[in-house]
């Protein structure tokens, strides 16, 4: 059983990673265009079909192959502190809403993109409009806002308690924790710069993380 919670947890670092890598080259290396994807409808070569798939890699690399290492650190911390239920609900609830953030993005928003490149110039306005709505929504609402407070409270809380176990594993929990958190801050404050800050962070050490949490669990050590 740990076992298959620890490769699924490195499957889901290597298709986080993945999401970025597919992400870039579907932006055509423009790195704008990654934070504000607004800026792929006026790129002649913006991809739709890496973008469908970047958002497909997103939604079980960030987010739904974390579940089994979520549920397994639940049982694991159960009997260390009463605030485990409230942790977990922030873990799956982070899922969720990343969850449904990218499979909008994954339909949705490379339907949008696909019409825009095959639209009237009349008509590329009113899409673009649209698809600044999509973005707003997911991207400002959903991902850098609820989503970030909620898998912040999290890691921040995992690691916590994974620091008696495992020291440095723990303090880089807390550090993604933080990052992850303030992203969020960032974007209620409307600090885009101290947001992006906590975003890159979050985007590049969540992956990194979820494949070191893995290969713990594929050993001996962590019993729940």
């Amino acid at each position: 059983m740990k076992k298959a919670v620890g490769i699924t947890a490195i499957a889901s670092g290597v298709l986080a990673l993945a999401c970025l890598v597919l992400s870039v080259i579907a932006a055509s290396f423009n790195f704008d265009a990654i934070s504000n994807p607004v800026l792929m409808l006026s790129m002649p070569g913006a991809s739709v079909g890496l973008l469908r798939w970047s958002m497909i890699a997103d939604l079980f690399g960030y987010y739904l192959l974390l579940l089994p290492a979520i549920f397994y650190l639940h049982d694991w911390m159960k009997s260390r502190t009463p605030w485990c239920s409230f942790l977990t609900f922030c873990g799956t609830s982070y899922v969720l809403v990343g969850a449904i953030g990218a499979s909008v993005l994954a339909v949705a928003g490379s339907s949008l993109v696909s019409t825009f490149q095959n639209a009237t110039t009349g008509n590329q306005e009113q899409l673009k409009q649209s698809f600044q709505v999509l973005i707003d929504m997911v991207y400002g609402g959903m991902w850098n806002l609820l989503e970030v407070i909620l898998g912040g409270v999290w890691w921040l809380g995992v690691g916590i308690f994974l620091r008696s176990e495992l020291k440095t594993l723990g303090f880089v929990t807390i550090i993604l924790g933080f990052f992850t958190l303030v992203d969020g801050v960032g974007a209620i404050l409307e600090m885009k710069i101290l947001s992006e800050a906590g975003l890159n962070v979050y985007l590049l050490l969540a992956p990194v993380w979820a494949i070191w949490l893995g290969a713990v669990l594929t050993r001996s050590s962590l019993e729940a």
